[in-house]
């Protein structure tokens, strides 16, 4: 077909063709099976739902149609972790606030707008979800087999950005800023602009943790720079923020040791309904964000909440970190026999660590 002649797909969207296609259901396989071996069970959410069934926590930008059968209007999903929370709410409900429910899935989002440097908007997603207490010891493991499922999955060099969302809005609700002012700052820390933020003397504590934490580089460093930082800010509220971190990192260090570390805690873009400790992994070789997840809660109803954190593998941005061609055979993997075996059996991989 000439170029004249070639049929169009819409902004975002384009065919995988070969050696990719085949390339991205092997990572996408090497991702649920590492995350199998540490019993969590697989689901598969509807591509759509009813708009009036969707948590005002999660609602986002959606592409919307009309059902046919019922009039209603449709959302097509872009995040499945969303859907999860539904999942947990609907078959689960109070049941989940005494028991571990580890829940992993895959699938295809589509966003209505591209982001950062790539304008794709049809993606595939892999991840896990957690519903459990809040502990540190719970966001280590969510941590640790992110890490294993990279490496298995051939993806070796890495960072691991750690961000908190809701620090900068306590910090400046404690020195009385506006919402106005607050938007303001927030703006300058996303561009690091700290020749600004230094000439206010009330945000001097931000200009402290941006300048702390930039000593971060690996686990160490980074573990020694929240010391710092819970000895330097006095808000108590803050520095339990800092606390919580250093904690996750320090069981980190002792199961994974070699893993890169920044430390970006005052950023708040892109993590709308997360409401603790957040995370995101960027490749070294294309400074891509390969994944990222976070501790967020599920309302069940007025009184009760649920904790809850997870982790979404992107695997469009993973593709672009591997090299095509290389071969990745899932039978190599250490844990050859992670489907058979059963739930119980799969648990003990991670409560052997975390516990």
């Amino acid at each position: 077909m000439s170029e004249q002649n070639k049929i169009l797909l819409p902004q975002g969207f384009h065919d995988h063709l070969p050696p990719e296609a085949s390339t991205e259901v092997k990572l996408n396989n090497i991702v649920l099976k590492t995350i199998s071996l540490f019993g969590y069970e697989l689901v598969r959410p509807a591509m759509m739902e009813f708009e009036e069934s969707l948590d005002k926590d999660f609602t986002s930008d959606f592409f919307k149609v009309t059902d046919t059968i019922s009039g209603k209007m449709m959302v097509i999903r872009n995040d499945i972790t969303p859907q999860i929370a539904r999942i947990v709410k609907d078959r689960y409900g109070i049941e989940a606030m005494t028991k571990t429910i580890r829940l992993a899935y895959t699938g295809q989002v589509i966003r209505r707008l591209g982001k950062g440097r790539f304008t794709e908007r049809q993606l595939t997603q892999a991840g896990y979800e957690l519903i459990s207490e809040s502990s540190a010891k719970r966001d280590a493991e969510i941590l640790f087999i992110a890490a294993e499922t990279y490496q298995n999955a051939g993806i070796k060099d890495f960072t691991i950005d750690f961000v908190y969302p809701k620090l900068t809005p306590i910090l400046l609700k404690e020195k009385n800023f506006s919402e106005g002012e607050t938007y303001e700052v927030i703006k300058l820390i996303e561009t690091k602009d700290i020749q600004i933020l230094r000439s206010n003397p009330k945000l001097a504590d931000i200009v402290k943790i941006i300048t702390i934490s930039d000593s971060a580089s690996d686990l160490p460093s980074a573990i020694q720079a929240l010391k710092q930082l819970e000895k330097e800010i006095s808000s108590k509220e803050v520095n339990q923020i800092f606390t919580r971190t250093r904690e996750v990192l320090e069981i980190l260090a002792k199961s994974v040791p070699s893993l890169k570390i920044s430390l970006n805690l005052l950023e708040v873009m892109g993590f709308h309904y997360h409401n603790g400790l957040c995370y995101s992994f960027i490749s070294g070789k294309n400074f891509d964000e390969i994944g990222r997840g976070g501790r967020y809660k599920i309302s069940l109803n007025k009184e009760n909440n649920l904790s809850a954190a997870g982790f979404t593998f992107l695997i469009n941005s993973m593709l672009r970190s591997v090299n095509i061609e290389q071969r990745i055979d899932i039978k190599k993997l250490s844990y050859d026999d992670g489907f058979s075996k059963s739930k119980a059996d799969r648990e003990k991989n991670v409560t052997t660590i975390f516990e």
